[in-house]
């Protein structure tokens, strides 16, 4: 017995040095940038795609699929942000690469208790990087925000809060957040930006119901709403593979 309480002891003192070693903060600077990997464009450059991997993943999975579909699309430049690495409750305390904190089940969406400011920082954060290709003189209705689970959840809050009139909103098996007040913080003239949902029937971590849910709520609402079933290839459950993300965007991007 004592031999297991020294284990559950040694257990917390890790955890707790982790999360000191991740999150203690620096003094009162502003957050960092966030670091991006870029596919730059091999034609003159007329769209960019910023795309938000989910939480527990990271920007150079994600690049691994995007480099094969630039080929099809050399027009457009694709940037892929590194979600922070935070605490999350979710994960037990323990850090991981997440764009806000997450209390709860996501299957139980209902009851699940998200970081409001985190989530409204993730946001501010994309937007600088929006504000930086618009002053490179791309037009903010040649730039689409698109995410896959959690990463689309931050997505989808920032077509409804945006300052601008961005292309569309791409969301791959993500969930609306903060469903309770987030029509509070939207704005009407968002309603022009088109909300594309895609979901896996398969999918295990973030259910089907979930996402038709999500897309309702701002269909309801005035929202311009496309929900798709993806048709699933070998990689079933939540993740996509090349050729899964190749159909979607194919369609997405074809007047780019």
């Amino acid at each position: 017995m004592p031999f297991k309480k020294y284990l559950l002891w040694l257990a917390i003192a890790i955890i707790f040095i982790l999360t000191l070693f991740f999150l203690w903060p620096a003094g009162n600077k502003q957050p960092k940038p966030l670091s991006v990997l870029t596919i730059e464009p091999t034609e003159k450059h007329t769209a960019t795609v910023i795309f938000l991997h989910g939480s527990c993943d990271n920007a150079s999975n994600w690049q691994v699929n995007l480099r094969q579909i630039a080929i099809n699309h050399p027009q457009v430049k694709f940037i892929i942000p590194q979600a922070p690495t935070i605490s999350v409750s979710m994960n037990y305390g323990l850090p991981m690469p997440a764009w806000y904190n997450i209390k709860g089940n996501i299957k139980d969406i209902e009851n699940l208790k998200q970081d409001k400011e985190g989530l409204l920082k993730s946001v501010r954060q994309i937007e600088k990087i929006i504000q930086g290709e618009i002053n490179n003189g791309i037009k903010p209705e040649k730039i689409i925000v698109a995410g896959h689970s959690q990463g689309a959840s931050v997505a989808l809050t920032l077509g409804l809060i945006s300052n601008h009139p961005l292309a569309k909103i791409m969301c791959l098996s993500g969930f609306l957040p903060c469903r309770e007040e987030i029509f509070e913080w939207a704005k009407e003239e968002n309603k022009t930006i088109p909300f594309l949902f895609y979901h896996k029937k398969s999918d295990n971590m973030v259910p089907f119901l979930v996402g038709e849910k999500s897309a309702e709520l701002l269909r309801d609402k005035g929202y311009q709403t496309e929900f798709k079933k993806v048709e699933e290839n070998y990689l079933r459950g939540h993740f996509y593979d090349y050729l899964e993300a190749e159909e979607i965007f194919k369609r997405q991007l074809k007047n780019s």
